[in-house]
């Protein structure tokens, strides 16, 4: 932060130096300059908005208003920041959505969208455009609060139930999620624990956030457990070689290509206890769906999981559990086998 500022003072107009300076006060949770700073990201190369001539929704108001919303970033942030269609609907505004096109079945499980436009088609004409993070930055200029629309549960394990809940925002249909029960329960009997290791191997930040599957070899000690892999595509061969790689349920194949990504895996989550995952995509899902997740975090953990605590403002089912030492992945998986043990013992 000194080394930015000072660099600032050189050259005041520097967009990345200031996208920087705003991703350490989100770290912080210094959210007042935090958002101002990061929206400089917009004048580094990169980032590119849909073509669509409307102004960009700053906080106006929204009542009999329409407005265009779209990712900016990766697919677990978009799961993260759909939340704001709801809430803006809320507000009075018919919400329009541009997005992935494999991305439009798991997105019409949200409420409070008006359409849905798959990334390449028309755009119709709307009031206001905005990417899904401005609509949490503008909404916080505007309530002084984040976008979450949440309270902490009274006890985070009394219960594996999703219901118990108000985070989830994520509605799946019956039938989808019926379907993989009945599966699933053909499969292995008892308590069933999700696990996900891997992330995006091209993500800059990935070498700290991703963990390797052999650390988490103690889970496979829960009593009348059975590990079920949420790993797809790159990390997967870590199952051939791991100490326990017998024990893990593979989830057949092809999965989430013929309703839409994540559609599956969400309906196999919503049927799992709890899922252990490193900070991927699959965390933001399960969490949207208001399963108990416990979240492995890297020393130094993206901007939205702060420096400190166990709780995330974000999602009130998430247990935060965080490295202490670059490397060590043993502590805090012993620290998510205690936890484990704990809510199986609530039941």
């Amino acid at each position: 932060m000194h080394w930015y500022e000072e660099g600032l003072r050189v050259d005041p107009q520097h967009a990345e130096l200031h996208r920087n300076l705003g991703v350490i006060y989100l770290l912080l949770g210094r959210y007042d300059v935090g958002w101002p700073e990061y929206r400089w990201r917009w004048q580094m190369p990169g980032l590119s908005r849909p073509t669509c001539r409307a102004p960009l929704w700053t906080g106006q108001d929204l009542q009999g208003k329409s407005i265009l919303l779209y990712p900016e970033q990766g697919r677990g942030d978009a799961i993260q920041f759909i939340r704001l269609a709801p809430i803006l609907a809320e507000c009075g505004a018919d919400v329009v959505v541009q997005c992935d096109p494999a991305m439009v079945p798991i997105f019409s499980c949200v409420h409070g969208i008006k359409s849905l436009i798959p990334m390449g088609t028309p755009i119709p004409l709307v009031d206001y455009q905005a990417s899904l993070i401005e609509a949490v930055d503008y909404r916080f200029q505007q309530t002084g609060e984040l976008p979450t629309g949440m309270r902490e549960p009274n006890d985070w394990s009394e219960s594996t139930s999703s219901d118990k809940y108000p985070g989830k925002y994520i509605q799946l249909p019956v039938s989808l999620v019926d379907y993989w029960k009945h599966w699933l329960s053909t499969q292995i009997p008892g308590r069933k624990v999700g696990i996900n290791w891997q992330g995006n191997p091209d993500h800059h930040a990935d070498v700290y956030r991703s963990v390797p599957l052999e650390s988490m070899a103690p889970l496979a000690t829960l009593d009348q457990t059975t590990l079920v892999s949420l790993q797809f595509g790159y990390g997967s061969q870590q199952l051939e070689s791991c100490s326990f790689g017998d024990r893990v349920l593979r989830l057949p194949a092809p999965l989430d290509t013929s309703g839409g990504a994540f559609m599956d895996t969400a309906a196999i989550i919503q049927s799992l206890d709890a899922i252990v995952t490193s900070d991927t995509s699959i965390a933001h899902l399960a969490a949207a769906l208001g399963k108990p997740v416990f979240l492995l975090l890297g020393k130094v953990p993206d901007w939205r999981w702060l420096t400190s605590g166990d709780r995330s403002e974000w999602y009130p089912s998430i247990r935060l559990i965080r490295q202490t030492q670059l490397d060590d992945w043993h502590t805090p998986m012993d620290e998510v086998l205690s936890l484990l043990r704990a809510q199986q013992a609530i039941g």
